[in-house]
């Protein structure tokens, strides 16, 4: 890889951590560049523009979201192991960017973009699981619900998981007890939305 790209792939990681911290009114260019450890010259050499470095971290993370959100499993699988899943690789993405929960909340009442982002998510997650939810409201498994409802639910169930995990877990030194936090939400997400969905009868 060439340094002219590296630098590029720098710049656009550092912009990621300051857009996720501060929005997009809050960055400038001046700490992105700060925190890449390059020249303000060479931001503007790359992308122009801040509209421009924003761009590009939308595009990245829609990226980041999709190829984990796209490779959820289908066919045989049934809804409880996809909410599974789903949970998981929402809390992976979100682990990885622990500001991009906070990030998401921020811009969804101020940025078209953000807004865009999770409306496309949400279009995914309704045409995976929507066959799924049908198969098991006929089955008599579980309650009624709209497939929007439960991608809004665990996003935002998901999301304040790792607010938590921030929140109690800001030193370094307690890393290992994080990473096993996060598994235990992982779990308890899960199984909260599943005996939420359940019909009493079929709660053990």
């Amino acid at each position: 890889m060439s340094p002219l790209v590296k630098k590029d792939e720098k710049i656009l990681d550092s912009a990621i951590v300051i857009f996720f911290q501060k929005g997009f009114a809050g960055a400038r260019l001046s700490e992105i560049a700060q925190h890449a450890k390059v020249s303000k010259a060479s931001i503007h050499y790359y992308y122009r523009s801040k509209e421009n470095l924003f761009e590009a971290v939308m595009n990245k993370i829609i990226d980041i979201i999709f190829e984990n959100v796209e490779v959820i499993s289908q066919g045989n699988t049934n809804l409880f192991d996809l909410i599974d899943e789903f949970v998981s690789k929402v809390l992976n993405v979100f682990a990885i960017h622990p500001y991009l929960p906070s990030f998401i909340l921020n811009g969804l009442n101020t940025n078209q973009q953000v807004s865009s982002i999770i409306s496309e998510l949400s279009e995914i997650f309704v045409s995976k699981f929507e066959r799924e939810i049908i198969l098991a409201e006929e089955k008599g498994l579980i309650n009624p619900i709209d497939p929007k409802y439960l991608f809004t639910s665990i996003l935002s169930l998901s999301a304040f998981s790792i607010i938590n995990n921030q929140f109690y877990y800001q030193d370094s030194q307690n890393q290992s007890d994080a990473d096993s936090n996060l598994e235990n939400q992982k779990y308890l997400i899960s199984s909260f939305i599943v005996h939420s969905l359940l019909k009493q009868e079929k709660v053990s």
